[in-house]
């Protein structure tokens, strides 16, 4: 049962930060806070976690970087983000959260099924 909730728990975030990476790509400017609106609107979030807490390191981070991505097949996939940049054209969202255990929980740390 905790192996199952695991997974789904891991493809819920996975799909919240592809998600939260296409509607902050289309505001760059605002990009934090379109994808932490994304996470909230999910549930995987509380709307009012501060900006703050969320960066600290704590239960759950949030990570948004704009820059520049180049769609060119001669580059490593790894390559065509470049961060930064005048005029950013997508976004990158990590998102970490710990995994919630149900039967193990007694003996187990909760592990982080990071996207």
């Amino acid at each position: 049962v905790d192996e199952g909730a695991l997974y789904l728990q891991r493809r819920q975030a996975q799909s919240a930060a592809d998600l939260a990476a296409i509607t902050a790509a289309a505001d760059p400017t605002h990009a934090f806070n379109r994808a932490k609106q994304v996470f909230a609107d999910a549930g995987l979030i509380d709307a009012s976690t501060s900006d703050a807490a969320l960066g600290s390191g704590g239960d759950q981070t949030l990570s948004v970087e704009t820059g520049n991505y180049a769609a060119d097949a001669s580059l490593p996939i790894a390559s065509r983000f470049q961060s930064g940049g005048l005029l950013p054209n997508a976004v990158r969202v990590r998102f970490d959260m710990p995994g919630t255990l149900y039967f193990a929980k007694p003996w187990a740390s909760p592990p982080r099924p990071s996207p």
